[in-house]
């Protein structure tokens, strides 16, 4: 006599997580580079923003790259290096890992000066500062970077800049422009 075998259902898909995520960041000076191994500041910020437009800060992090632990929901990151920034908006899932990669969208430059064409390269206490290309309506404009050294390596979105350097009374100044990834040295003559 044959035993009755009693059907087994299938197993249930296992439930999907509910539990956190991981986000690793990294970012690259532009595309096609390789990510930067030099710290940056990260931050993570709610995406939905309040009434008056400021969103709430969640994590935040200085180091080259870095893994975020965050409960599901959408997020926007934002990455720092030098005087360029990237943002993107993310949605993470429960439970799952995801990795993203910022550009910058920038470029470096080398800044220095020399008093009088042919002249040694100055070695200190020059007064640099770095504003977008474009005046506004009223001449006005937006001053990016403030440095006081003698040749300072800058990173900077890709744009167009002008350049004013003060030494002991002197003053100069050279435009510029910078593409994504560029690396340009700049230099400015005290007459």
């Amino acid at each position: 006599m044959a035993e009755e075998v009693e059907a087994v259902p299938p197993p249930e898909p296992a439930p999907a997580s509910s539990g956190p995520a991981k986000l690793k960041v990294q970012a690259v000076l532009a595309s096609g580079r390789p990510p930067l191994e030099k710290a940056l500041s990260w931050k993570v910020f709610e995406a939905e923003a309040d009434f008056e437009g400021n969103r709430k800060q969640v994590a935040w992090e200085i180091a080259p790259s870095q893994i975020f632990t965050l409960p599901p929901g959408r997020y926007l990151v934002t990455a720092e290096f030098g005087y360029a920034r990237a943002e993107q908006e993310i949605e993470v899932e429960p439970g799952a890992q995801f990795a993203r990669t910022l550009d910058l969208g920038a470029g470096q430059v080398k800044l220095t000066a020399r008093r009088g064409a042919g002249g040694e390269p100055l070695a200190a206490d020059v007064d640099w500062k770095v504003y977008r290309g474009e005046a506004d309506f009223e001449g006005n404009r937006e001053r990016i970077a403030w440095e006081l050294t003698a040749s300072p390596v800058l990173t900077l979105e890709a744009g167009d800049y002008l350049v004013v350097a003060g030494y002991g009374g002197l003053s100069a100044e050279k435009r510029f422009s910078l593409a994504p990834g560029e690396q340009k040295p700049i230099e400015v003559v005290f007459e």
